[in-house]
């Protein structure tokens, strides 16, 4: 029996050998891994520093002085929708927005002689349906003038139109006069 022993203790100490050659093997893995990382770090660290004192002289010899930002007009005095050429409109608004527009306007800021309330409003035709609208107008033997407020929930304008000639509801003035209103309120609402 005891060279039974003897065997089993010969086998023993073959496997731990194996067991450390794999254990030398994975700490040789992560060592490699690790120089590996380092010399990243160091290459990233050098180039990174590099670029910091490249980019700090670079800073040193700028002049603020020759800085332009970039021009960004929000002016809304740019707005120039197509109106007609023989037609006179005014638009302001009203409110928060502060909104001017004025073309072949002659007389001042009063409308308070346009007094007939018009029910079928010609101003609401292309607007959206919960947007509030009172218009009055006045039918003259070679115009109609028609004023009109227009109220959302975010703003508020007047617009001012005079269009020559004899217009009835069924001119083809009175849906280029909507169009127009339209386009005004959608640039507003902006």
């Amino acid at each position: 029996m005891p060279l039974k022993s003897n065997k089993k203790l010969k086998q023993f100490p073959s496997e731990e050998g194996e067991q450390l050659d794999l254990v030398e093997t994975i700490n040789d893995v992560d060592k490699l891994r690790k120089k590996r990382t380092s010399i990243i770090l160091f290459l990233l660290l050098t180039v990174g520093l590099s670029f910091s004192f490249w980019f700090y002289r670079q800073f040193q010899s700028f002049n603020l002085k020759n800085i332009k930002m970039p021009s960004l007009s929000l002016s809304l005095s740019k707005f120039s929708p197509e109106i007609p050429e023989n037609w006179s409109v005014y638009v302001r608004s009203i409110g928060i927005t502060d909104f001017a527009f004025s073309s072949k306007f002659n007389s001042s800021a009063d409308f308070n002689y346009i007094s007939t309330l018009h029910q079928s409003s010609y101003t609401k035709k292309y607007l959206p349906d919960g947007v509030k609208v009172f218009e009055k107008i006045k039918e003259n033997s070679d115009s109609l003038e028609i004023f009109s407020q227009v109220s959302t929930p975010k703003n508020q304008f007047e617009i001012y139109t005079k269009i020559p000639g004899k217009i009835t509801s069924d001119s083809p003035e009175i849906d280029v006069f909507s169009k127009l209103v339209s386009t005004f309120y959608w640039h507003l609402l902006k």
